[in-house]
């Protein structure tokens, strides 16, 4: 098994995505020659939540729902007692890798990424909305479901779910039991208003760096000699200053803006090649 972004990504979708340091040590013990052994009786009794679940059996749960896990019954030699041995599907495994390869597309295009960076206003809980996504994609309606494919806590899938349904991308129904009067809400993506959203989101974003593309060619622009953080400005905007700087009154000097124009051009064509992955993702 290869050690590589998009064999963990699938690891985290099995599992989730604080599991993957925990899941390939099971794994591990699932492909060396002693295997993984349970006991059958305690195994059913965990299945039916009727016992609490410890960190291996819930991961042990979580692969052989994904089918990459199975076992055969046993008697134990010593104790007459029936017993799982379990196995690692390596075929089955490299199946359900083959299937996921449109998900993982989906989770690490970059365009995608910076779009969802948006609705969260950071980085925290981006890699939680992503498996949230996949799980929403996959079929998975309420938020204690979700909670239970991927390991994120409850709240956590709750504020996120409402983040997605604040950028339109994510919609529910929401019904009321008639014996609890409690309501319970279905969750749907929506993958013809997320197209449209991501679109809206590259197309200003390229926008904006083609306009700022086009005023760094067309234009000459100034920095302070001293802290070029202190100003910049073009010539129209610094000599209103009288090419001294606003801050701290030094004067003011070219501004060198071949480095930043590379980088825009970069950043510009790299958005574009993404683009046209994500359109063809949508297809």
């Amino acid at each position: 098994m290869k050690n590589n972004q998009i064999t963990n990504n699938f690891l985290k979708k099995v599992a989730g995505p604080d599991n993957l340091k925990e899941t390939k040590k099971v794994i591990k013990k699932l492909k060396s020659k002693k295997g993984i052994e349970t006991d059958a009786e305690i195994f059913e009794k965990i299945s039916k939540k009727e016992i609490k679940i410890d960190d291996d059996t819930r991961i042990l749960i979580k692969l052989h729902d994904a089918s990459i896990a199975n076992y055969q019954k046993d008697t134990a030699p010593k104790t007459k007692k029936e017993i799982l041995r379990w196995n690692f599907d390596d075929e089955k495994f490299t199946q359900k890798m083959d299937e996921f390869t449109k998900q993982n597309e989906i989770i690490t295009n970059s365009i995608i990424t910076d779009f969802l960076k948006e609705i969260l206003n950071s980085e925290l809980d981006l890699e939680y909305i992503k498996f949230i996504i996949l799980a929403l994609i996959d079929g998975i309606e309420t938020d204690e479901e979700i909670h239970e494919k991927t390991d994120i806590k409850l709240n956590t899938v709750r504020k996120l779910l409402y983040k997605l349904h604040d950028a339109s991308i994510a919609n529910y129904k929401r019904n009321k039991d008639p014996e609890t009067q409690w309501f319970t809400y279905t969750w749907r993506f929506d993958k013809e208003e997320s197209v449209e959203k991501i679109t809206e989101f590259y197309t200003a974003r390229l926008k904006q760096r083609e306009e700022l593309l086009d005023e760094l060619e067309n234009n000459l622009y100034f920095v302070c000699c001293m802290e070029p953080a202190h100003f910049k400005g073009n010539y129209t905007e610094s000599s209103e200053y009288e090419f001294y700087c606003p801050v701290c009154d030094y004067e003011l000097e070219p501004y060198d803006a071949e480095k930043e124009k590379k980088l825009l051009k970069r950043r510009i064509t790299i958005d574009k090649k993404n683009f046209q992955k994500f359109e063809e993702l949508c297809e």
